[in-house]
């Protein structure tokens, strides 16, 4: 009878934990998101095209020194 009630606040308490992003990681609505690295700014820039092959692989090497 007495813990029925503590572990919904300890719910609760958790729920409002994960959604404010008290992490490194934030939570949002269910999905764990991250911020990017310069190499991930990278890789969407090849992917949607903005630059090729080959500047992509001489801005890779300068980012990975």
């Amino acid at each position: 009878m007495f813990f029925g009630p503590l572990l919904f606040i300890g719910f609760i308490v958790l729920v409002v934990y994960l959604l404010s992003g008290r992490s490194n990681t934030k939570f949002g609505l269910g999905t764990l998101t991250r911020e990017k690295t310069p190499l991930d700014i990278l890789d969407e820039r090849l992917a949607r095209g903005d630059i090729d092959r080959h500047e992509y692989d001489e801005k890779r090497s300068v980012l990975k020194r």
